[in-house]
């Protein structure tokens, strides 16, 4: 019984210290928003997994110049390489007396950003992380028309 019990746990051992051998897969990625050349200050930047993109997503909080770091939603500093949908949260948006549920249009009232940057689902804008990360210009309008991304990979060493 105990020379199972001890194999079992080596064979257990084993992969477990096999598993954490492998690379996560995540590359760093900061960036900037900004919103008609005004930096986005103290706002969530979301990025969620689009088509065929593993992994859970992350996300980071803008600064007073806009500028975010990526963590992953579980702890890990960036993000896998694929495409992202992009939406933001405001950092610190009070609950409102009248309809505590309606987040969205208390942010978009909060914010100045229009609803659709606030929806995760509904986001027109998308960025592609390539290998080895990089940079991500998150430039937004106040109509939502011609709002885009821009990624300026990471220089290899």
């Amino acid at each position: 019984m105990r020379r199972r019990l001890a194999f079992g746990l080596l064979v257990g051992v084993s992969v477990l210290v096999a598993g954490c051998g492998k690379g996560s897969g995540v590359v760093p990625v900061g960036g900037r928003v900004t919103l008609e050349g005004e930096p986005v200050k103290n706002m969530m930047v979301n990025f969620t997994p689009a088509g065929e993109t593993e992994g859970h997503g992350a996300i980071a909080v803008t600064d007073a110049d806009g500028r975010f770091t990526l963590q992953g939603v579980r702890g890990e500093s960036g993000v896998r390489v694929g495409e992202y949908k992009v939406s933001f949260y405001p950092a610190d948006v009070p609950a409102t007396p009248d309809d505590p549920a309606d987040v969205v249009g208390a942010s978009r009232r909060r914010t100045g950003l229009p609803g659709i940057y606030l929806d995760a689902n509904q986001t027109p804008l998308r960025v592609a992380i390539p290998e080895g990360g990089g940079t991500v210009e998150v430039i937004l309008t106040k109509s939502g028309k011609g709002a885009t991304t821009k990624v300026t990979p990471k220089e290899s060493k």
